[in-house]
């Protein structure tokens, strides 16, 4: 399914069924594509592609196997299935699948590791969520510093 703002996947985020498991998930970055600077995703989004810099995203975040990321994550929720090396703050959760590698620290409420995953940097698990507002003002924050330099 294509809409006019991108390419739209019908994304299943826990194996599982139901309407929670399901999302519509956009991808932001295809295959083969590199960006450097600060990337802002808007909504539930897939990166096939490379990162370096900064990433922020106010909703779920997937960073797919045949990605590279060399950036700090600032997000509300991450599926990482490729690599990341920078520190990750997530709001509400992280699930590093079986092919993920991270190196960095890593800051959430709920974290899922699944086995074959690697992980270099510490990891603190919150005891309580942190505000869902935090990503969402920093996102607005970002989104109002790239519009004030688009304007300079």
């Amino acid at each position: 399914m294509s809409r006019k703002n991108g390419t739209v996947f019908q994304f299943n985020t826990n194996g599982g069924s139901g309407a929670d498991a399901k999302r519509m998930v956009r991808t932001v970055l295809g295959s083969g594509c590199s960006v450097e600077g600060k990337l802002i995703c808007s909504g539930p989004s897939r990166l096939d592609g490379n990162v370096k810099g900064i990433l922020v995203a106010d909703e779920l975040l997937v960073i797919d196997k045949n990605s590279s990321v060399i950036a700090d994550l600032n997000v509300q929720e991450l599926v990482v299935r490729g690599q990341v090396r920078g520190n990750i703050r997530a709001s509400k959760r992280v699930t590093l699948e079986d092919s993920a590698k991270v190196e960095g620290d890593i800051e959430t409420p709920s974290i899922t590791i699944t086995d074959g995953a690697e992980v270099i940097g510490k990891i603190e698990v919150t005891r309580r969520e942190k505000e869902a507002d935090s990503v969402v003002k920093d996102f607005a924050a970002a989104r109002g510093e790239a519009r004030a330099e688009a304007h300079a």
